[in-house]
């Protein structure tokens, strides 16, 4: 029927929906983990910590939290992309339900 199509459109979205909310919840982390790390990058310069300490070490956190980044972006597509195929299975199931159904009423 129409209304539980519906229904399946909207927790489709929901679901997706939710994953976003987590991408962007992960992604905000590793931004601020970027951030706390050019922080302790100006303190160790302000220590007067040799360059290849205070520089690679910010380097080194910028790369971690690219990655994080970039896992979460890949994490929440796979999600999105697990999510679809799921509803597509279950819109094939219905679709096949009403063809089965149909052909049962006709031959009567």
């Amino acid at each position: 029927s129409r209304q539980r199509e519906h229904m399946m459109h909207e927790r489709q979205h929901a679901a997706k929906e939710a994953v976003d909310e987590e991408v962007d919840t992960a992604k905000a982390a590793a931004k601020a983990y970027k951030h706390a790390a050019r922080v302790l990058e100006t303190q160790r310069r302000h220590a007067g910590l040799p360059e290849s300490v205070y520089e690679g070490g910010f380097d080194h956190d910028e790369s971690l939290s690219e990655g994080w980044h970039d896992e979460a972006e890949d994490y929440g597509d796979s999600a999105e992309n697990h999510i679809e195929a799921f509803y597509d299975k279950v819109e094939d199931k219905i679709e096949l339900q009403k063809a089965v159904q149909g052909n049962g009423h006709r031959s009567r």
